[in-house]
């Protein structure tokens, strides 16, 4: 009876219990097994996924750079001026122009100021940028800027976004141009070129000026040349209103501009200088 109850209960309800936990022990090693493998090629995945990503940004930021560089960086005050769209249209203009996102946007809080003067400005420099997209090449960039130094301010902002991207900042603010030359960034003052493009007149050379108001010295009158350069001219006061033959005496170049001193040619000069030229 013992041997059968043995044989036929207790060792099979063993070898059973045996089986079961052998199996279980089984299952859960392969279950394991599987788990960590595909765990660990998650892992895998998204670390290649996560490093295409990065290469990606990087390829982009590379493109970026080498798109950016050496281009025109515009802020607002050249905007607003508006002679960068004349020398846009003239073909002068032989780089592509970059205008950040947070120049747009304090272009727009100025267009929508209470003050018709910032109103008007704001409005002007919209403008502008709509019609330089006609004539040149216009990258309107969002910037890789942090928050926090765009909110401290558009010149910061402008100086640093320069000097990521190698870019030449075109401004017409004295302060912001200074920051940018200290910080060896290549500044372009459309002021400079301006002065620099004036009618440049020899001592001798004479020219017929029309005389428009007093000088500041005794018995001065001053006139205009075509591109708005100040012609002050000895004893022109009594000649205010009318055009007089002016020879030039000497040039002066000043934080203005430049600036020519003349005197009034007599008829009887001019007379002795024609039959001088004629002999």
């Amino acid at each position: 009876i013992l041997m059968a109850v043995l044989g036929f209960y207790v060792l099979p309800r063993a070898f059973s219990g045996i089986k079961h936990w052998l199996h279980k022990i089984i299952l859960q090693s392969v279950s394991d097994i599987v788990s960590n493998f595909w765990e660990q090629q998650s892992e895998r995945m998204r670390e290649a996924r996560k490093e295409r990503e990065i290469k990606k940004v990087e390829d982009n930021d590379n493109k970026r750079k080498e798109r950016l560089e050496n281009q025109l960086l515009l802020d607002t005050s050249v905007l607003i001026d508006g002679r960068i769209l004349d020398i846009a249209k003239t073909g002068f203009l032989l780089r592509d122009v970059v205008i950040p996102e947070f120049v747009i946007k304090e272009l727009h809080q100025l267009a929508d100021s209470k003050d018709p003067m910032k109103r008007k400005k704001g409005r002007r420099g919209i403008d502008i940028v709509r019609q330089l997209k006609k004539d040149v090449t216009v990258y309107l960039e969002s910037n890789g800027l942090s928050q926090e130094l765009v909110s401290q301010g558009v010149d910061g902002a402008l100086v640093e976004y320069a000097k990521m991207y190698k870019m030449i900042l075109v401004s017409l603010d004295f302060t912001l141009n200074k920051v940018a030359s200290f910080k060896d960034l290549k500044v372009i003052n459309i002021n400079d070129l301006a002065n620099a493009l004036r009618i440049n007149l020899l001592p001798g050379e004479e020219l017929n000026l029309k005389i428009a108001t007093k000088g500041q010295g005794k018995n001065q009158g001053v006139g205009y040349l075509d591109d708005g350069t100040m012609v002050v001219v000895a004893e022109g006061e009594s000649q205010i209103g009318n055009v007089v033959l002016v020879k030039i005496k000497k040039s002066l170049q000043g934080s203005s501009g430049k600036m020519f001193f003349g005197e009034i040619v007599k008829n009887d000069e001019s007379l002795n200088e024609s039959q001088s030229a004629s002999e």
